[in-house]
């Protein structure tokens, strides 16, 4: 292509986009910016995402400062209003030096740039909704980390940024910094159709904490993902987080559950605030480059917002959120006995003792566990869960420390116990007092910090791990029988959580059924509104002897076979199992002392006769493995009639 009087470069002298040579339209408005929109694209983190724009008015060349947060210079001036350019002209932004030339015979060869290539980095793309021409920058080259795809990859649609700047409206009419951060998570679900959303609080890598979420399943949020968006100054997208073997090795990535994911970091007052998560649990429906492009414009008027508050708002508001610190936590609940739960995990998170959580089954304690593990320093590490009801005491040995190869029959290779796939995180063990004696001793002496061996083997092993026990058999009178030993029952016991039964915080009966319902509608398909008042008021007054794992399967039972968008009371099908053996009576005298095995031994034989002894069903009404059903059974001498 024969050169021009009207052409124009921009080379870029210093910043991330060092030796960098792009070519200027004189026919349109040229864009420098952060967003991939941007024809100068600048992956400089004090670069907002429509920074400037340069045009040429048929006499000269023009150059504008767009409202961007960190300014724009021209030789050292900063820029107030539009001003022309001249040759050699240095512009300012962030970290970039940009040069303005009006020919490059000057340069070396080989930074001359390929004119024609040049010029076709741009595509006119029609808007399908609308049929609006838009004209979007499409990358040469695209940069990827297994499935994290950068900014680079995106495509931008008019229709995207038309529904942003509507969405957006929203977010300028908050006054107040909480407000603000809930309204951007429902503008950026909302935006980008993901399942879930969150906000999280970013003043370094150690310090962070969830401002707000949107989405039933936003329980959480990935470390990794916040790193990798922080080095690299840019949004990310990780189409397909299962397939990727970095991020799906990642506990913090693995234990939300996301299928895809979209992270975006958020500037402010010279400097990183926060981090935007949009999340898709659907795999065959993953979250696209116009998501990520979304997701970019919805930070960036995050950050003006935000300044627009004014810093010694918005420092106040994040200093109060840091005294009362958010929990990562799956607990669900407003009584007084949840907050208390929560106050015990916020303390014992911070520390490396080990925690023993009593209660009776079915009441969450391996929530509790994971919200401990999930808050504390061992966060990014594994959390690995065993029953130790569900194996003979052979077995259990060998599933917690190991065994190597010919050991026993059947050990055909060397395997590590669940004590090595926990190291550096938490392990956590349920039903510790169905335990045997000498599988006590052992894990004494791991817990007192001693190495162990596999067993069969005679290799010591060291492991850095955070013990979480949980039980609901009186531990105490145990240790008085012998079957349970005293030394390991005060190194259990060094702090304590008690997570009180259902039946004692019947206020939150109905937020608990209301998760349920929104997590069993998805999985079905189901359009599900909630429950009617009659419906409510007969699951508030069941006395629950399964607790919330009684009341997930009456729900999910209730989604199931339920055939109206409203749960009706006949939808609710509860086994009418009483805590006491009868049916409680009403009134003074009514309570009839019975012990929790008499009960968990009625319940089990009447969900035996309602599912007509299909075990497996049975099991998973109960909740429990279909082997630790077998042995219960065994136990207490069940036998079908």
């Amino acid at each position: 292509m024969a050169k021009v009087a009207t052409q124009a470069f921009i080379i870029a002298r210093s910043g991330p986009a060092k030796d960098e040579v792009w070519l200027v339209d004189p026919h349109k408005r040229s864009t420098i910016g952060r967003q991939r929109s941007a024809h100068i694209y600048l992956n400089d983190r004090w670069c907002s995402r429509r920074h400037a724009e340069i045009w040429y008015d048929g006499t000269q060349w023009w150059i504008r400062d767009c409202g961007s947060r960190n300014g724009t210079w021209v030789n050292g001036e900063p820029l107030t209003a539009p001003r022309t350019l001249a040759p050699n002209d240095v512009i300012q932004i962030g970290e970039s030096e940009l040069v303005f030339a009006r020919d490059l015979s000057a340069l070396p060869e080989e930074k001359r740039p390929n004119i024609s290539d040049l010029e076709s980095d741009s595509k006119v793309i029609e808007d399908p909704e609308t049929h609006l021409s838009v004209t979007a920058t499409i990358p040469v080259k695209e940069r990827q980390s297994g499935a994290i795809e950068l900014a680079e990859s995106a495509q931008i649609f008019g229709a995207v940024y038309r529904t942003a700047r509507r969405l957006l409206l929203r977010l300028y009419r908050e006054t107040d910094p909480a407000a603000l951060a809930e309204t951007v998570a429902q503008v950026l679900k909302k935006g980008t159709e993901a399942d879930a959303t969150v906000i999280v609080g970013y003043r370094d890598p150690t310090n962070q904490r969830v401002w707000a979420r949107a989405g039933e399943l936003a329980q959480g949020y990935s470390r990794r993902l916040a790193e990798l968006a922080m080095e690299q100054h840019t949004g990310l997208l990780a189409k397909d987080i299962p397939g990727d073997r970095e991020l799906a090795g990642r506990a913090s990535v693995s234990r939300i559950g996301a299928t895809s994911v979209v992270c975006v970091p958020v500037y402010a007052f010279s400097g990183p605030v926060a981090l935007l998560y949009a999340y898709r649990f659907d795999r065959s429906r993953p979250l696209r480059e116009s998501d990520l492009e979304f997701a970019l414009t919805v930070a960036e008027d995050y950050g003006r917002a935000l300044e627009a508050l004014g810093r010694g708002t918005f420092q106040r508001w994040v200093g109060l959120l840091e005294q009362e610190r958010d929990l990562d936590t799956e607990i669900i609940g407003q009584s007084p006995a949840i907050r208390r739960i929560l106050e015990m995990v916020r303390r014992v998170a911070k520390t490396q003792s080990t925690v023993l959580i009593r209660g009776e089954s079915g009441v969450g304690k391996e929530l509790v566990a994971r919200a401990i593990h999930a808050n504390s320093v061992r966060a990014d590490g594994p959390f690995v869960c065993l029953n130790c009801a569900a194996l003979t005491e052979t077995l259990l040995e060998s599933e917690l420390f190991g065994h190597e190869k010919g050991a026993f029959t059947g050990a055909t290779q060397k395997k590590i116990g669940k004590f090595e796939a926990a190291d550096g995180g938490t392990i956590f063990l349920d039903e510790i007092g169905e335990m045997k004696p000498a599988t006590q001793a052992k894990l004494l002496r791991v817990l007192e910090g001693h190495p162990f061996e596999r067993v069969g083997g005679g290799e010591l092993v060291e492991v850095d791990v955070r013990v979480v026990a949980a039980t609901n058999r009186p531990l105490e009178k145990m240790v008085e029988e012998g079957t349970f030993r005293r030394d390991l029952f005060f190194r259990l016991q060094v702090v304590e959580i008690y997570v009180p039964p259902l039946r004692e915080r019947k206020e939150d009966v109905a937020l608990l059924a209301e998760h349920f319902l929104r997590v069993y509608a998805r999985q079905t398909g189901r359009d599900v509104k909630g429950f009617s008042r009659e419906a409510l008021e007969k699951l508030k007054n069941y006395h629950w002897p399964g607790n919330v794992r009684e009341l997930k399967n009456v729900v999910e039972r209730a989604v199931v076979l339920g055939q109206g968008d409203m749960v009706l009371p006949e939808d609710i099908i509860l086994t009418n199992i009483p805590l006491g053996g009868d049916e409680p009576e009403k009134g003074p005298g009514g309570y009839r002392p019975t012990s929790l095995e008499e009960v968990e031994k009625k319940h089990i034989e009447a969900t035996l006769a309602y599912t007509k002894w299909n075990k497996t069903r049975a099991a998973a009404i109960l909740g429990i493995e279909r082997s630790t059903l077998d042995r219960k059974i065994h136990k207490y001498g069940l036998k079908r009639v």
